[in-house]
């Protein structure tokens, strides 16, 4: 079993999953009318941090 503190960080990070996972269906949606083997969807984070916080950004690239 895991300690509850480390469930915690878990748990923190669900809405953030939540929202990349829609960022993903929406991407996946808008790509339906592209032949299959063109289909390609990177997303690429990466983490700035700043004097308020650290953040997490993220790139998303639907190639032509």
């Amino acid at each position: 079993m895991r300690p509850a503190s480390e469930l915690r960080g878990i748990i923190d990070l669900l809405p953030g999953l939540v929202w990349i996972l829609n960022l993903m269906l929406n991407a996946a949606e808008a790509l339906k009318d592209v032949p299959p083997e063109r289909r390609r969807l990177m997303i690429c984070p990466f983490v700035a941090r700043r004097s308020s916080g650290s953040f997490v950004h993220l790139a998303v690239e639907v190639p032509a």
